[in-house]
């Protein structure tokens, strides 16, 4: 480098020599102890097998020296790699309608990428945009940005940017999930608790998007006719005691009052007999004391397959009975009072 300005231009060429393209004006090299001088080129994707570099002071226009012989510059490999969205794992979600930034780094490729997505309904891949700008919106050259609207089709899927002109250069995102969009429904309506008539049981229901008051209405009938229970519950669950009916039948509807459109019935429940055939006092008697003369219901529950029933009263704690009634079951018997004060009269239902 001795007799030279120590600033250099270096050029290239496709052709052989005949024609010069610049690669830098003005380099400033720093020379090692040996005397040499170096540059770190980024070689183009300019295919040729007669490329040459020279290097030509800066102020005279001297050639210092070029390449003794021609050598071959070869195709560059395309490179896309999906930096957004694209965690280092498979994962994560889009919801329905939002707006995802795609971003992606390009090198020797087209000027123009086509961006699809992978449909779970259709397992095919759905073109988003056939021809859009590569490299465009970055913050360097080389990054391209695009705002991908999420499309209406739930399940698993993934993104894919690739050269719009060749469809072997591309790049992929992990899976992602985009979940079914939430609407406005009233659903799963169940009931919990034994089923027995007389019993006590809790309807329950799930809901999203309501009013957040709900009509309850019954049928014995699987729907045919229904009775309201309640038009103003404010909770997804209802207590209540069964009817006193065996049935196959049992239904339930749950309604948003204020969209008669959000309902939902519960599958059909049977309402099954008291499991024991005697018939039960629905009275505590331990402890009471009754007036002689006095007129007393006796209250009694019996199943479906009790046809009669004998009501019996002991003055004496059960050593000996006497009958009230003996005949069809109503359910209560209004008793009078016999003028006995013995202090432990015992009256149970049979």
């Amino acid at each position: 480098m001795v007799g030279t300005s120590e600033k250099y231009h270096l050029d290239y060429s496709t052709d052989g020599g005949s024609s010069w393209k610049r690669i830098i004006t003005g380099y400033e090299p720093s020379i090692s102890s040996t005397g040499i001088a170096k540059y770190d080129w980024q070689v183009p994707n300019a295919v040729t097998s007669t490329a040459k570099v020279r290097v030509v002071d800066r102020y005279n226009g001297a050639i210092i020296d070029q390449s003794d012989a021609n050598f071959a510059i070869t195709a560059a490999d395309p490179y896309y790699h999906i930096t957004t969205p694209n965690a280092a794992y498979s994962g994560g979600s889009h919801v329905v309608g939002s707006s995802v930034p795609v971003k992606w780094l390009t090198a020797f490729n087209g000027s123009n990428v086509a961006i699809d997505y992978w449909s779970p309904s259709s397992s095919s891949w759905v073109v988003v945009t056939s021809s859009y700008p590569d490299a465009v919106g970055g913050i360097t050259s080389t990054e391209g940005t695009y705002a991908w609207t999420v499309p209406n089709d739930p399940g698993v899927s993934r993104l894919r940017v690739r050269d719009a002109l060749n469809s072997a250069s591309y790049d992929t995102t992990f899976n992602f999930t985009i979940p079914a969009p939430i609407v406005p429904n009233v659903r799963n309506v169940y009931v919990w608790g034994t089923r027995t008539r007389c019993s006590s049981v809790t309807l329950g229901w799930g809901a999203d998007l309501t009013s957040g008051t709900y009509r309850v209405e019954q049928s014995l009938d699987a729907g045919a006719t229904w009775t309201t229970l309640t038009s103003n519950r404010t909770t997804t669950n209802w207590p209540h005691t069964l009817p006193n009916v065996v049935t196959s039948s049992l239904r339930y509807r749950v309604t948003d009052v204020s969209d008669s459109t959000l309902t939902a019935q519960s599958p059909i429940y049977s309402i099954s007999d008291l499991p024991n055939p005697v018939a039960l006092a629905t009275l505590n008697w331990w402890g009471l004391s009754w007036v002689a003369g006095t007129q007393q219901t006796i209250s009694y529950t019996t199943p479906s397959t009790v046809s009669s029933v004998k009501l019996q009263y002991s003055l004496n704690g059960g050593i000996s009975w006497s009958t009230l009634y003996n005949g069809t079951p109503t359910g209560s018997y209004s008793w009078t009072v016999p003028n006995y004060d013995l202090g432990q009269g015992n009256l149970p239902a049979l």
